[in-house]
C-alpha cells in the first residue's frame, strides 16, 4: 500500500471524534486552497489595472522604464493560464479583461514576452487601443 493509503487507514483507526476532527482541519485548509485560486484571475486583474492606471497611462504611455515590470506581470498571466482549470471557467464567467489574453497570435509583431501583457492593455485601453498596440511594438525592439 502507498504511503497516502497508510495514513487514511492509521486516521480512521483512531477514535471517531478525533478522526473528524482531522478531516475537518484537513478540508478547511484545502478549502482556503481552492478559494485562493477561483479569486487570483480577479486579483491578478486588478493589480494590473492598478499599474496600468498608475504608471502607464498617466504621464507617458508605457515608458521604457517599466518595461521590466510590465514582462513580470506577462510572466504572471502566463501563469494563469497554464492552469487550465481557472482560465475557461473563471475568466469567462466573471467577464474578466485577462479572458482576452488567452489568444495572441494575432500579436506576433509583438515580443513574446510582451503579448499577454499587451493583449491585456490594449482591451483595457478602449480609445488608446491603437496607440497602445503601436507602443508595444516599440517597446518589442528593446525586449
Amino acid at each position: 500500500m502507498s504511503n497516502k493509503s497508510n495514513i487514511i487507514t492509521n486516521i480512521y483507526s483512531l477514535p471517531i471524534e478525533l478522526s473528524n476532527t482531522i478531516f475537518r482541519l484537513y478540508w478547511e485548509h484545502k478549502f482556503d486552497d481552492v478559494l485562493t485560486e477561483i479569486l487570483h484571475p480577479k486579483m491578478l486583474e486588478q493589480k494590473i489595472k492598478k499599474f496600468i492606471n498608475t504608471y502607464c497611462i498617466r504621464d507617458r504611455l508605457f515608458d521604457n522604464v517599466y518595461l521590466h515590470y510590465l514582462k513580470l506581470l506577462n510572466d504572471e498571466i502566463n501563469t494563469l493560464f497554464n492552469n487550465k482549470n481557472v482560465i475557461s471557467i473563471l475568466l469567462k464567467n466573471n467577464n474578466l479583461i485577462l479572458y482576452w489574453c488567452k489568444d495572441i497570435e494575432h500579436l506576433h509583431s509583438i515580443h513574446i514576452k510582451l503579448r499577454r501583457i499587451a493583449a491585456f492593455c490594449i482591451s483595457y485601453s478602449s480609445q488608446l487601443r491603437y496607440n497602445t498596440f503601436y507602443r508595444f511594438q516599440q517597446l518589442s525592439t528593446i525586449a
